[in-house]
């Protein structure tokens, strides 16, 4: 049983009827006071009953997809015909200079007649296709302006730009341009939960951790589940040396996901940090388990074993580090370090 109510005050019912009528101006959605009350009166023939409106959706879904076929049909027959005008130019108008020579006297005489007309001809048949292909794009955009996709339009084109924005800022990041990146971030118009996120990303990496904290609520506001912003917020305070604290908030974010490998890898590590190195390690083990390649993870290995003196395995690990970044800092640190001992 559907139970929708009726948003007029006063009606009782819930909501039974839905008006197709093309042109009706009132809201569609009818319980039967508002029948009584003589809404959709004047066009009474053309309301269905509610349980009836996955067949109206079911319909207009098939109407929809043949459409689809026929401008796929119609999209496939211009390519076609435009890909057999090329071939004929190709074929009559291109010729291979290697074989100018080889070519009979009179059919000579004829290609270099038909080359001539072809030039002479060039301008009025790139004026003509183009002219053709001028009136067939603006009758495309002239449908394209139709009410019912032009709000589909804009919200793509907006959709693209903050896409394209993204990944300028996804891209200043990698290459560590923090600043600049945040600067991008501040002309979105839209404090969505993505450009929060980004920006707390940002500020932490910028060490400005209050302000990074700030940004991770806020997306924790809108999303409460969002893992990155756990994740994000434990490690402002790893950062900080707030080991316990920062645990928590790791913690909480592998009660969403426990699979979490940046979550497992910084519990794991502010565990050692504690000087809880077993304990630390079984859950960088735990994160290495879901990708082998986790650069952190692998450093964190290596510092574990380490500390529980197992300093062969360790220098591996941090051999491994080093094939995947060669001028990674906590690798080379701690490979001085053994090479010292």
């Amino acid at each position: 049983m559907i139970n929708i109510s009726c948003s007029i005050p006063g009606h009782s019912s819930n909501i039974e009827i839905v008006c197709t009528n093309q042109f009706c101006k009132e809201f569609r959605l009818s319980c039967f006071d508002c029948l009584k009350n003589g809404r959709h009166l004047s066009h009474i023939n053309d309301q269905i009953k509610l349980v009836d409106l996955p067949n109206f959706f079911k319909l207009s879904n098939q109407k929809c997809k043949a459409l689809l076929n026929n401008l796929e049909q119609k999209k496939n027959a211009i390519i076609n015909q435009f890909n057999v005008l090329l071939e004929g130019f190709q074929t009559k108008y291109l010729i291979p200079l290697e074989n100018i020579f080889q070519i009979e006297g009179h059919k000579l005489n004829n290609l270099v007649e038909n080359l001539l007309d072809f030039n002479q001809s060039i301008e009025q048949i790139d004026n003509s296709i183009s002219e053709s292909t001028q009136v067939f794009i603006k009758t495309l955009e002239n449908s394209l302006q139709n009410q019912y996709l032009q709000s589909f339009i804009i919200r793509k084109s907006e959709d693209d730009q903050r896409e394209e924005l993204y990944k300028l800022v996804k891209q200043l990041m990698s290459n560590e341009q923090y600043q600049i990146a945040l600067e991008f971030l501040e002309q979105s118009i839209v404090n969505n939960q993505e450009t929060l996120l980004l920006k707390a990303d940002c500020l932490r990496e910028m060490g400005e951790y209050k302000k990074s904290m700030k940004h991770y609520d806020l997306v924790l506001d809108i999303d409460s589940f969002n893992v990155q912003s756990y994740w994000g917020l434990g490690e402002c305070l790893r950062q900080q040396e707030h080991y316990e604290k920062a645990i928590e908030f790791y913690s909480q974010s592998l009660i969403i996901n426990p699979n979490h490998v940046d979550s497992l890898s910084s519990k794991g590590f502010c565990l050692a940090k504690m000087k809880n190195y077993s304990e630390g390690l079984a859950l960088i083990e735990r994160a290495l388990k879901t990708d082998k390649n986790h650069l952190n993870s692998i450093n964190r290995k290596g510092h574990c074993l380490y500390h529980l003196d197992m300093i062969k395995e360790a220098e591996l690990w941090f051999d491994k580090a080093l094939k995947i970044d060669k001028n990674n800092t906590f690798a080379l640190h701690y490979k001085n370090i053994i090479q010292q001992k």
